[in-house]
């Protein structure tokens, strides 16, 4: 099948860990000086932040969808402390990005405490063009 987004080695796709949705937030810093009797002069320092929230809901077990391993899977991505080239399914790269965390949510317990659902969230935060 082919990939929704590509994390490095990570594929998400249907049939394995499909994002329900994917976020972006871009953030551009400014620095403030005090004048008397006049508003703040403000300069531009150039850009800031910039992260992407992808979040998906996981069915371990359904034959649906990826299970618990695929979280694990990310989480050793993240744990590796490497930049990873993030590509969109349309063949746009979107250069270096790092997993800053991975959330993962258990939802509707078995009676043996597995989880029939995961929702699982990922956060990354922009590296780079290139490392170094």
């Amino acid at each position: 099948m082919p990939s929704l987004i590509a994390l490095g080695e990570f594929r998400f796709r249907t049939g394995g860990v499909a994002p329900d949705s994917v976020s972006r937030s871009t953030d551009y810093r400014w620095s403030s000086e005090d004048r008397i009797g006049n508003h703040p002069a403000l300069a531009f320092l150039g850009p800031g932040r910039d992260q992407i929230q992808l979040s998906a809901q996981l069915y371990p077990g359904s034959g649906m969808t990826a299970g618990r391993e695929a979280v694990e899977e990310l989480r050793a991505a993240g744990a590796a402390g490497r930049p990873l080239r993030l590509v969109m399914g349309s063949g746009r790269a979107l250069g270096l990005w790092v997993i800053q965390s991975v959330q993962e949510d258990a939802q509707r317990l078995a009676t043996n405490g597995e989880a029939r659902a995961i929702g699982v969230r990922l956060r990354l935060n922009y590296y780079g063009e290139r490392e170094g």
